[in-house]
């Protein structure tokens, strides 16, 4: 798969109603995370010193330590 490849999941257009609900461009969560995995086999193919299942296990801890920390203390 390369960088132009149609393929690769792309965000669809919403409109204003679904826009307010949804703060991702992505129908649903399926969605997103193929669009995840395309762009990190396009690194991981770039770059050899990851695989996908890598770079995936490290954007959830990413995800988790932002979530933590960028929380008040009263929402932890």
């Amino acid at each position: 798969m390369g960088i132009g490849d149609s393929r690769i999941p792309r965000p669809v257009e919403l409109s204003a109603s679904q826009a307010a609900v949804s703060k991702l461009p992505y129908l649903d969560a399926a969605a997103f995370r193929a669009a995840l995995k395309a762009r990190f086999a396009v690194i991981a193919k770039q770059d050899s010193r990851y695989t996908v299942n890598e770079l995936q296990r490290q954007f959830a801890y990413d995800r988790l330590l932002s979530r933590c920390f960028c929380a008040e203390d009263g929402e932890r």
